[in-house]
């Protein structure tokens, strides 16, 4: 399911303006990540735990590039 989002998704890239483009492709590629994240683990190439591990990397990273995103709108407005 979060292959299917990424791959739709990345065909929109190009649509976007540039500066709202590389934050869009990195949400994507920590969604990617995720997704390769349960592959493995319904491989059992890693276990729960892991899968727990990567879970919260992945939340926690895109927790950055959205706060990041704000400062940035924010930044921009004082302009």
């Amino acid at each position: 399911m979060l292959d299917e989002l990424v791959d739709k998704q990345v065909s929109l890239l190009p649509q976007l303006p540039e500066h709202r483009r590389a934050a869009a492709a990195d949400y994507l590629a920590e969604l990617a990540l995720l997704a390769a994240a349960y592959r493995y683990y319904a491989d059992r190439w890693i276990g729960r735990e892991e899968l727990e591990r990567r879970g919260h990397v992945a939340i926690a990273r895109l927790d950055e590039l959205r706060a990041a995103q704000q400062h940035q709108r924010e930044f921009t407005d004082l302009d």
